[in-house]
């Protein structure tokens, strides 16, 4: 094998290589898996349809000089010979809670609310509990590390300080160093067992389809700690690979990383420099931060120490540095399932997938090329996790660093930034080390974000002048700490002309950013207050009250929800007078999603001087409720939604003769004939990994040459690779295609995918069509009914309800309610509005746009969270019972009248601030697809008192 290492040199030059290359951007990592190099060793396994007879040459060629190059070589070949772990003290953190979509029954029951779990640290041990707290069990009494052996090497789980949980991943630090673990509780995927049948148990109980079911392993790629050790075995490299999953997305290039990974010792090591490790669930894994050989110095101005020490035959050691600190503030996962499929709510300005590479397309039809018809947002599109660290910089001392720095762009001078905010892709080996999130920290990353970002100007339109940065500007402090979800960031911190104390947050990760941090402060008259150090220490977080100051919030105690909630510790008046212990929460986002201030009020910097702060924050409501009634509230994934949340992203428009009351809304439907597909060209792995694919089409050098457009230069390209055009129907159900039917007022019917998984499929070809569907996916005579129809067109849906306010105003006559006047504030109707010309309300414009705002919203909830469980006291039809406000700037207003008097003294309990404050009385919106969110402001009023 090693011949073709050198034979691949000669491989570069090839048109076709040199697109995959290019086309290197922040999605690849995720897309590919493995560093460039083993991808084009691949590609010279099927070169001899690209160039032909000087493929043969060079193959040749190289044979010849292996031997030769295998004695060059040998003397200059480096292994990890030494590391070094920083002490590092922590701001203890012992509590946490997630709600992970991987907690499935089966893997037909993927739900956008998950499975909820809480954890904490006992004793230095991390302990989770599943049913709220009332009986807790160890998360683990082991460890794995592969900072030595490729099979891993288990020890007793180290004692913990600081914990923290986002979705399906739970982040520990070892208590006195800077090594952190990382642990899932849930395997993330299930698929069939038995390839005869891949529909088993989906008609019975969940039991049933988990017994027809196999675990799916999650696997990431890190650091090869036994590369060029003498005695060690490729053959360990290749059982986290082991086994057959029935061709899950998850696991089809598992043969391929086999055959790369198989070629370890050569050439290929001085490119490639790491190893897949499988996670096993309820296991604490250590995360390995260090880099590997290669170029990724520390941006200058930021504290170094030698991580990691690579050495030769000889002896002689190179050292890789890394950033140093010595005392971490706080830590985060953000984590994104497979299965979910992304929503404006979590920000994120910069998404590379909407950008264009090569010939001018869309990087999305890249990905697509290497993962079939996908459709979703970077840090969603294939599940992804992002580990962040707030940390104190190391002082520097006398001494000078042996690190070389990364030099500076920009000689604008600023005082040294003493806390840094830290991130690292869950595919250590990509990431590196521990990288600083900034564009700045970039050098020797491949196909992440930040490179574009720094070196190409106006990439993204992305201005490096107006990225300001907390940190860099010193409005980080000693009690800042860090909440996460997703990719958002956010951290308390003062601002150091004001003094006032705010919050900043960024989306920003391997895949995503925005164009500046944003900042937020605290209502006027809520006075912001600091834990004393015993709470510090102890992690006990005790709020105080004062009547002198009753509205305080204490910005150490901030948390971000996994629908992106922020909620900090406080106190309130209540309407009784009566000051509360409670929480403080505001919307990430205001209701619109956009960022404050807009990236076109983002200002420039004089010449030399840094980015500004910008001039405007977040000024969107904060609520508060009691703590026993936040906690209760806090039981649910989305928060004042009591009850669990099922969402797509996507619809298609259907045309039935009537509106059918016996159509159930749960009930799968069926294309048996299978006139539903999307036909997309798909890299085939199988040939890379010497499987039996095949390749559809074969261009040469000149088709790409003479391509005369974008388009056909693109076509061309692909045909160049070992491609096949594919019928896909579902990743999940071969050959199926199941859906689900829903009546939706003025939209009519829509369907969607039945099965979650499906959601990320892009739109089915040659619409409109006229087909006939059968329910419970069976045509034998007697069997389940036939439904004609025809489906019209596809309809994408990244927006969740967006409300800015909503009131419910009681009316009482004789004491008694006898209606409630229920009123909104629209954000698409209100764009819709403003977009009339004049300012005059026009009936065409409103009836042509309508649509998106019943899209929007279609259905509006009313419900609590009594000490005794929820209840939910109404559930209305928007289009059906609201209308749109005269004269006003995307109000609707729609009555509620008790049918009983029980109703009405339920209506008198709940519906009112007292209500809202004691039970959590929520209203809540639903769009035509199941998203669910609260408005940015709820509000009861009792028009009688």
């Amino acid at each position: 094998m090693a011949w073709t290492w050198v034979s691949h040199v000669v491989c570069v030059v090839t048109t076709w290589i040199s697109h995959i290359v290019c086309v290197a951007s922040v999605w690849i990592a995720h897309i590919v898996c493995v560093a460039w190099t083993p991808v084009v060793h691949a590609a010279c396994r099927f070169s001899t349809w690209v160039v032909g007879g000087l493929m043969g040459g060079a193959i040749a060629l190289g044979r010849l000089l292996c031997p030769v190059y295998t004695l060059l070589l040998a003397g200059s070949r480096r292994h990890l010979c030494e590391s070094k772990v920083q002490t590092v003290s922590a701001v203890p953190r012992i509590t946490a809670e997630a709600f992970s979509v991987a907690g499935v029954d089966s893997r037909f029951a993927y739900r956008d609310s998950g499975r909820r779990y809480d954890f904490r640290i006992e004793s230095g041990r991390v302990e989770v509990s599943e049913d709220a707290g009332a009986s807790w069990q160890l998360l683990s009494q082991e460890a794995i590390s592969f900072d030595e052996m490729r099979l891993g090497v288990r020890s007793p789980a180290p004692r913990f300080d600081m914990v923290s949980a986002s979705a399906g991943r739970v982040l520990a630090k070892e208590e006195g160093t800077d090594r952190l673990f990382f642990a899932i509780l849930d395997p993330m995927f299930w698929h069939f067992s038995n390839a005869a049948d891949p529909e088993g148990g989906i008609d019975g109980p969940a039991a049933a389809a988990r017994a027809a079911e196999l675990v799916v392993p999650s696997t990431y790629f890190k650091l090869d700690p036994e590369e060029n050790i003498f005695g060690a075995t490729n053959a360990d490299l290749l059982v986290p690979l082991e086994g057959n999953f029935n061709a899950h997305p998850a696991s089809e290039r598992f043969h391929f990383f086999s055959t790369v990974l198989a070629a370890k010792g050569g050439l290929l090591d001085r490119f490639f420099h790491g190893m897949v490790v499988r996670v096993e669930p309820r296991l604490w894994h250590l995360i390995d931060t260090r880099p590997p050989p290669g170029k990724s110095r520390v941006p200058s101005g930021l504290p170094a120490y030698e991580q990691v020490a690579y050495c030769n035959s000889a002896g002689t050691q190179a050292w890789q540095c890394a950033i140093a600190f010595d005392r971490v503030l706080g830590i985060g996962a953000g984590h994104a399932h497979w299965h979910e499929q992304y929503d404006w709510t979590f920000g994120g300005e910069i998404q590379a997938l909407n950008a264009k590479g090569v010939f001018d397309v869309p990087l999305l039809s890249y990905y697509q090329l290497f993962n079939g018809p996908i459709v979703d947002r970077d840090g969603f599109v294939d599940g992804t996790c992002n580990l962040y660290l707030l940390c104190r910089l190391t002082t520097p001392g006398d001494t000078a660093s042996p690190c070389v720095p990364l030099p500076a762009k920009d000689a604008a001078s600023a005082p040294p930034q003493q806390f840094a905010l830290l991130f690292l892709d869950e595919q250590s080996l990509f990431s590196q080390r521990w990288r600083l999130a900034h564009p700045e920290d970039h050098e020797g990353l491949m196909f992440a974000l930040a490179p574009d970002l720094y070196a190409k100007k106006n990439a993204y339109g992305f201005d490096l002048q107006k990225f300001w940065c907390p940190f860099k500007a010193l409005a980080v402090t000693e009690e800042s700490r860090l909440a996460v979800s997703r990719q958002v960031v956010v951290v308390n911190g003062r601002d150091p002309n004001s003094g006032r104390v705010e919050l900043y947050s960024i989306n920003f990760s391997w895949a995503t950013s925005d164009h500046s941090w944003r900042w937020r402060a605290f209502p006027e008259g809520m006075t912001a207050m600091s834990l004393s150090d015993d709470d510090v220490q102890g992690a006990s977080e005790t709020v105080v009250v004062d009547s002198q100051t009753p509205d305080r919030i204490y910005p150490q105690t901030v948390r971000l929800r996994e629908d992106t909630t922020l909620h900090c510790k406080g106190t309130s008046a209540g309407a009784d007078g009566e000051i509360d212990i409670g929480r403080w929460f505001q919307k990430y986002l205001p209701a619109d999603a956009q960022p404050v201030p807009a990236l076109d009020q983002l200002g420039a910097p004089a010449a030399g001087q840094p980015p500004q702060k910008p001039g405007m924050g977040y000024e969107h409501p904060w609520q508060f409720l009691p703590e026993a009634t936040f906690r209760r509230a806090d039981r649910f994934s989305h928060f004042g939604v009591y009850r669990k949340a099922d969402s797509r992203s996507q619809y298609y428009r259907v045309s039935i003769d009537r509106k059918d009351p016996s159509i159930d809304a749960a009930a799968r439907w069926e294309d048996n004939t299978m006139q539903l597909a999307i036909t997309r060209a798909k890299f085939d792995w199988e040939i890379l990994s010497g499987g039996t694919g095949s390749m559809v089409g074969g261009a040469t050098l000149s088709d790409l040459a003479a391509s005369a457009s974008a388009e056909s230069s693109f076509a061309a390209m692909v045909w160049s690779l070992p491609t096949q055009s594919s019928r896909f129907q579902s990743s999940y159900n071969p050959g199926r295609v199941f859906l689900k039917l829903g009546w939706r007022g003025p939209l009519g019917w829509i369907a969607t995918h039945w099965d979650k998984r499906d959601d990320e499929l892009d739109a089915f070809d040659a619409l409109p069509m006229t087909m006939t569907l059968h329910e419970g996916g069976t045509s034998q005579p007697g069997g389940a009914r036939e439904l004609p129809l025809m489906i019209l067109a596809h309809v994408q849906v990244w927006s969740v309800p967006a409300v800015h306010e909503v009131e419910v105003v009681l009316h009482r006559e004789n004491d008694r309610v006898t209606r409630a006047v229920v009123s909104f504030q629209s954000v698409f109707a209100q764009r819709l509005l403003l977009g009339m010309s004049g300012g005059v309300f026009d009936q065409a414009v409103w009836d042509q746009g309508s649509g998106g705002v019943w899209e929007n919203l279609w259905q509006i909830h009313v419900g609590a969270v009594p000490q005794s469980g929820t209840i939910e006291l109404l559930t209305l039809e928007v289009p059906t019972h609201f209308t749109l406000r005269p004269d006003s700037d995307g109000w609707f207003d729609g009555s509620w009248v008790p049918l009983t008097p029980a109703e009405a003294d339920l209506m008198a309990n709940y519906c009112s601030e007292r209500g809202r404050m004691a039970h959590g009385t929520s209203v809540w919106f639903e769009d035509v697809v199941g998203h669910v969110s609260t408005a940015a402001r709820t509000r009861f009023i009792d028009a009688s008192r």
